[in-house]
């Protein structure tokens, strides 16, 4: 089955072990590049180092977004307020 995947952008969640990180090289593998999301940001950067077509978003503190991007009645994921 041919996909025509190269130039495309693919969001890989989970990306840091297991299959989404497979799943992430093998798309990487094909032409298309990879934005990588995963808790475990040491394993996602050893990724990114071996992989060049595997890009990281901008980090942030656990998965919360910065309060300036969250509306008012979110908490942020670390809240204890649940």
């Amino acid at each position: 089955m041919v996909l025509h995947l190269k130039g495309k952008t693919a969001l890989v969640t989970g990306a840091s072990i297991g299959i989404g990180r497979v799943i992430a090289k093998a798309l990487a593998s094909k032409g298309v590049q990879v934005v990588a999301v995963a808790r475990r940001t040491e394993l996602l950067e050893a990724m990114a180092d071996q992989v060049p077509a595997v890009q990281q978003p901008l980090k942030q503190d656990g998965m919360s977004p910065p309060a300036s991007a969250r509306p008012p009645w979110m908490p942020s994921a670390t809240s204890t307020s649940w």
